[in-house]
């Protein structure tokens, strides 16, 4: 895998975790 890919995957998800995050806590 190369670094940007990974950093791709990572910021998906991140960006997920956010959005659940942020519907459990409303």
């Amino acid at each position: 895998l190369t670094a940007t890919l990974i950093h791709d995957e990572l910021t998906a998800a991140y960006g997920q975790g956010v959005i659940s995050y942020s519907t459990g806590a409303n």
